[in-house]
């Protein structure tokens, strides 16, 4: 079929694509998340939208008060929960991309392909594939599993703390949400819809959501191996990159199982960290630290980076402590993490939309300091944590200028390489404006975020002589006067690997 299939003559975008299917499907049912649920026994699944429910249609039948025995698609575990908060879907929604190979012609792809950081890649609307979501999520937009509360959650609240009706019937408020995106399947498959119509603040669970893609480049000619060479002298660097891996979005609802009622950490799984920064404990919950496995996704990145010969001169982040952990980590890559401190910018935090409930309480530079992170104490933040309370319905707009303008000011107040670490729509609204294009719609913006994981790294670089006279405004200086560059190593891929139950082995 494929032979005889002439792609030049029809506008249609044929393409063949790779799937798996989920072994764990066998005489299951696949259910979408509707509601989120947050459990209040131990043997509760959490549901959290944008995730898939694996349940036995005769335990349906079976369930004489409407709840269930499921298994999450995302993370593996199960649990009970209520039905009426999961609706039936396709089982190719559960199912996983592993590749995709266009089938149109050349000038066909061309059309239907977008610009991510200096690179082309496909623009899939497939949502197979599990963090996020991000953050990545995601992420995963990017990335693994995230969501947006009611009123829109950002990549720092994954489960929003909503409270469930004792009666198990969805509360009125919960019936207004929908998913957004990092590990897991935002957007939904074939029967959810098209990417056109999710509502701005639903646009966020994009940044879970794992990346559609091809892990090795082919010799296809669309990819080509990447060969990294020493960093040109002559030309300034800004590198751009994501966070990594975050406890939240790995682990679900994790600080009530974490502290004890002293409010005293204890790890429960070895991806999490030993020690954390005193705090009430509460205040983890919208501001998460990273795992494990994401302190050394930034540390390789940061390896290579040094291996790539990239020099920095200065790093800018964004307040939340797992751009704070990130940024430390790659340092700690690239051997320099103890003469480089760190200046902390609120203004390169998320967009303030998915944030109605409040901006996070962020630890202070003495507090990270006392954690022995190293934090530039003379630095003077060019946005304030107060200018962002007053900002609180930040329009789309309003967003990528703030972010475009907090890197504008950093180039023209630095000199030498920098590096900004912060969230998976950073790479995108930092480099924008700058590079000389307008501002994205909020779905080109989804797109963009689902293929942002955890810290995907971007390189803006600035053209050879094109810059301005000293009076000129920042439009004839800055903007346009840089270019996207490819990244100065590989980036970073791993598969997922779910939480063990040893008592498995006892059935």
């Amino acid at each position: 079929m494929v032979e005889n299939l002439d792609a030049s003559c029809t506008d249609a975008n044929w393409e063949l694509r790779l799937y798996s299917r989920d072994p764990r499907l066998v005489s299951k049912q696949v259910h979408k998340v509707l509601y989120p649920h947050t459990p209040r026994e131990t043997d509760e699944l959490e549901l959290r939208i944008g995730d898939y429910i694996y349940l036995n249609p005769e335990a349906i039948q079976a369930s004489s008060d409407g709840w269930v025995e499921g298994m999450s698609w995302l993370t593996g575990t199960t649990g009970y929960l209520p039905e009426n908060y999961t609706e039936r879907t396709a089982e190719s929604d559960a199912w996983t991309m592993h590749r995709t190979v266009p089938l149109c012609d050349a000038r066909v792809a061309d059309e239907l392909s977008d610009m991510v950081d200096g690179g082309v890649q496909e623009v899939i609307s497939s949502p197979n594939v599990p963090p996020e979501g991000t953050d990545a999520a995601s992420a995963a937009a990017a990335a693994a599993p995230a969501l947006v509360s009611v009123v829109g959650q950002s990549e720092s609240q994954p489960d929003a703390a909503l409270l469930v009706a004792s009666d198990k019937t969805p509360p009125a408020a919960e019936q207004q949400t929908v998913e957004e995106q990092n590990g897991g399947k935002m957007l939904g498959g074939g029967t959810t819809k098209p990417l056109d119509d999710i509502p701005l603040e639903k646009l966020h669970e994009l940044v879970k959501k794992r990346t559609n893609m091809r892990v090795i480049p082919g010799d296809e000619g669309a990819f080509q191996p990447q060969t990294v060479s020493k960093m040109e002298t002559g030309t300034r660097k800004v590198y751009l990159m994501r966070h990594g891996e975050r406890i939240d979005f790995t682990f679900g609802t994790w600080v009530p199982y974490c502290f004890d009622e002293a409010g005293n950490y204890v790890r429960k799984d070895l991806n999490m960290p030993k020690t954390l920064p005193a705090r009430k404990p509460s205040l983890w919950q919208r501001d998460s630290p990273l795992t494990n496995v994401g302190r050394y996704q930034a540390m390789l990145v940061g390896e290579g980076m040094k291996d790539a010969g990239v020099h920095i001169e200065q790093v800018y982040c964004s307040p939340s402590f797992r751009c704070i952990q990130t940024a430390t980590s790659v340092l700690e890559g690239l051997g320099l993490k103890a003469t480089l401190p760190i200046c902390i910018e609120p203004g390169l935090f998320e967009w303030l939309a998915w944030y109605q409930d409040g901006i996070p309480e962020w630890l202070s530079n003495e507090e990270l300091m006392a954690a022995d992170y190293n934090i530039d104490t003379e630095y003077k933040p060019m946005t304030t944590v107060a200018d962002l309370k007053e900002h609180f319905h930040e329009k789309l707009g309003e967003f990528y200028c703030r972010n475009s303008e907090i890197a504008e000011s950093i180039i023209k107040s630095t000199e030498g390489n920098v590096l900004i670490v912060g969230h998976a729509t950073t790479l995108d609204t930092c480099s924008r404006f700058i590079t000389g294009e307008k501002i994205r719609s909020t779905n080109d913006m989804g797109r963009i975020m689902q293929k942002v994981s955890y810290c995907s790294l971007a390189v803006m670089e600035s053209v050879p002589g094109a810059g301005g006279t000293g009076e000129a405004d920042v439009e004839s200086t800055i903007k346009g006067q840089w270019k996207l560059a490819v990244p100065p190593c590989d980036p970073i891929t791993h598969t997922n690997n779910n939480r063990f139950d040893h008592k498995i082995l006892l059935d």
